[in-house]
């Protein structure tokens, strides 16, 4: 199973949907997408020198993997139901107790 997604605006290419594709199919749709302008890429807040697609539409600000993580969880985000950032949070949680990481 892929361990990155392709984060696009409003729509999350869930890790699932890749399960049948290796790795390399995955990276090389999401660098299609990309030249696509279907994804965007910026710099992450934390981490200027790091390119990435995670984008925070509440707070508008782009995110690294390390960094990955939302700002405030408990505030409504009228984004949440699309949101990249939320959606790996919560699978990491079900993860780590589940005892898979």
């Amino acid at each position: 199973m892929p361990k990155k997604i392709c984060a696009i605006p409003g729509v999350i290419v869930v890790r699932t949907v890749l399960s049948a594709l290796t790795e390399k199919v995955a990276e090389l749709i999401c660098i299609e997408l990309f030249r696509e302008g279907i994804i965007k890429m910026g710099k992450c807040k934390n981490h200027p020198e790091v390119e990435t697609s995670y984008y925070c539409s509440k707070h508008q600000h782009y995110l690294c993997e390390e960094c990955l993580k939302c700002a405030d969880p408990e505030i409504y985000c009228k984004f949440r139901s699309s949101c990249v950032i939320h959606f790996l949070e919560k699978e990491k949680r079900i993860e780590e107790k589940n005892g898979v990481l």
